[in-house]
């Protein structure tokens, strides 16, 4: 039987989590939004002109959002399991009387809850600059939902094998920065020559990106079914994944 109350006090504290590092949570991805906006949608998109059929600025956008959904489902995850660890309180959280699966949702909703937020806030900022509508509110919503929820259980696998900070970082800079840098957000594949268009169909950040600009714009360079579907068992694999590792208590108990 589902502990519902268990579950829903387990979800809030990730949630409060949040808002006790606003800083880091809104002002952060807010203030590298605008950065990004001001300096490639701005000042260097006002020499490039249209792409797809549409500014440059407002190209971007979708990119931008995605980057910062990706970033800090990631980052909400992974750094709270490791503290966990490190303040020796994990352990604890397997003699709750919840269920694996309870435990891993509760955990994962913090990242995706993070994920709505600083998508949202991304999409305002460039609000102030660009006039968007967006375009398929369904995608908009699915895409930052399951993306989210990829990333999320991305940061758990991490946080549960990583030992230090530094363990965070490294796949965020040697993998997801790459990834997404390489996956859309400043340029249209179509812009590549041939051999990289193809080569660029092997990063799964590009389905991604480009959901989200079907949602906002309407456009993509893929197809979109295919990337809904693709968004979705990634999401529930890597979810099952977790299930699977928390069951096992992998680098839980000790």
């Amino acid at each position: 039987m589902a502990n519902v109350k268990g579950f829903w006090t387990l979800t809030y504290r990730e949630v409060t989590r949040i808002r006790k590092i606003v800083h880091q949570t809104i002002l952060a991805p807010a203030i590298s939004a605008l950065l990004y906006i001001i300096v490639f949608g701005v000042f260097i998109g006002a020499q490039i002109g249209n792409v797809a059929g549409v500014s440059y600025i407002e190209f971007l956008v979708p990119g931008l959002i995605m980057m910062t959904v990706i970033t800090n489902a990631y980052m909400q995850t992974s750094s709270q399991i490791l503290l966990s660890k490190i303040w020796g309180n994990l352990q604890e959280l397997l003699t709750t009387p919840l269920s694996y699966f309870e435990m891993v949702l509760a955990l994962t909703l913090g990242g995706v809850v993070r994920g709505f937020i600083v998508g949202i806030v991304t999409l305002l900022v460039a609000l102030l600059f660009a006039q968007i509508s967006i375009a398929n509110i369904f995608a908009f919503v699915y895409f930052i939902f399951f993306v989210s929820l990829i990333f999320s259980s991305i940061g758990l696998i991490v946080g549960l094998w990583a030992d230090k900070f530094d363990h965070l970082a490294a796949l965020t800079n040697f993998f997801l920065t790459p990834l997404t840098f390489l996956g859309g957000v400043f340029y249209s594949i179509h812009m590549l020559p041939a051999p990289l268009a193809q080569a660029s169909a092997f990063n799964p950040i590009l389905y991604m990106i480009n959901g989200m600009r079907f949602g906002v714009l309407g456009i993509s360079d893929v197809n979109v079914v295919f990337s809904a579907a693709f968004v979705f068992l990634v999401a529930a694999f890597f979810f099952s994944l977790n299930v699977w590792l928390f069951r096992r208590g992998y680098r839980i108990r000790t």
